[in-house]
């Protein structure tokens, strides 16, 4: 079975992306912020683990906490400026790495959005 195959097979769930086009100025030069659509995956969401700690730490923007962090395993390309809605939480994907071995297939780490 290939890699894709069998991370469907484990315990997923569908979650809700929201994505934000790029914004652009008008004549006037006002940015004009981008349409937003949104989809939904299927993916298994994990807790970042102690193992990938460091990793997750190395790329988190500023502002975020790593303990914050979850791994996202899915077969549907995902985009650094992605929002999974997770438990009704928005989780703002902060790296994705593609893989190719035994199917194509993407781990993206997503950091919990704290709006204040």
């Amino acid at each position: 079975m290939a890699l894709p195959g069998v991370i469907t097979s484990f315990p997923n769930e569908t979650y809700t992306v929201t994505r934000v086009a790029d914004g652009s100025y008008n004549a006037s030069g006002v940015y004009v912020p981008g349409a937003s659509s949104s989809f939904t995956i299927v993916a298994n969401i994990q807790p970042a683990g102690a193992q990938e700690t460091g990793l997750t730490l190395q790329v988190v923007p500023e502002g975020f906490h790593n303990e914050e962090m979850r791994r996202i395993s899915t077969v549907t390309p995902l985009l650094t400026k992605d929002v999974v809605t997770i438990d009704m939480d928005e989780w703002k994907v902060v790296r994705v790495k593609r893989h190719t071995v035994f199917g194509v297939h993407y781990v993206a780490y997503a950091a919990r959005q704290v709006i204040p």
